[in-house]
């Protein structure tokens, strides 16, 4: 499936470019070649969009916080991470975490189906954190090959998005990758050395090798 989106170009100012009944991996991987991500409205009115800025880390910007390297080391051992496991669990999740200024979630049945389904392609990566068998944190990222493109994490204990988050990062440096896309920049994406860039600058590097 090819050539469904329309230029990124004509989205509007707040970076709504189009709007879909339905939702399925294949959509998924043009999208996001193309610097589109999906953002429902509700289970039959899938928005996708396009903004004049990207949030992004460049992983030689990231860094962690005192207070948070103080809490790994003290509390490292207690805590075990897992990559690519209980990716359904995850999405559960995600969808469940309070977020302020946000009623509900955006992670509708057919976005939870959707991403399921992209990650049985290889097109997906979690990371999954336990305390003994309780899933407490976890976060996944569309796997772009050349990029990671961060979705959603969530946490039960203080700090464990962050442990999920630093091992999406890890991974990113195995694979040899230069930034993971963030989307948009929150205070704790930003307190990891997130920052926005144009679109233009984006889309130039969604094709980068790596």
């Amino acid at each position: 499936m090819r050539n469904i989106f329309p230029d990124v170009e004509t989205s509007d100012s707040d970076g709504f470019l189009c709007w879909s009944p339905d939702l399925h991996w294949p959509m998924l991987v043009e999208a996001y070649s193309l610097g589109i991500f999906p953002w429902p409205q509700s289970e039959n009115e899938i928005l996708w969009f396009s903004p004049l800025t990207r949030g992004v880390l460049e992983i030689e910007d990231y860094h962690q916080s005192k207070s948070y390297k103080k809490w790994y080391r003290k509390n490292k051992e207690q805590f075990l991470v897992k990559k690519n496991c209980d990716f359904s669990s995850i999405l559960e999740e995600c969808a469940k975490q309070i977020r302020k200024d946000q009623a509900g979630t955006w992670i509708t049945s057919k976005m939870k189906k959707a991403y399921l389904d992209l990650f049985d392609q290889g097109r997906v990566i979690c990371f999954s954190v336990y305390e003994g068998n309780d899933l407490l944190g976890g976060i996944y990222a569309v796997d772009s090959i050349n990029y990671f493109s961060a979705e959603s994490m969530f946490f039960k204990r203080d700090n464990l998005s962050k442990l999920a988050f630093s091992c999406l990062v890890e991974e990113a440096k195995l694979r040899g990758m230069s930034w993971i896309d963030l989307q948009m920049i929150t205070p704790i994406s930003e307190s990891f050395g997130g920052r926005y860039i144009s679109r233009d600058e984006f889309v130039t590097r969604l094709n980068w090798p790596l």
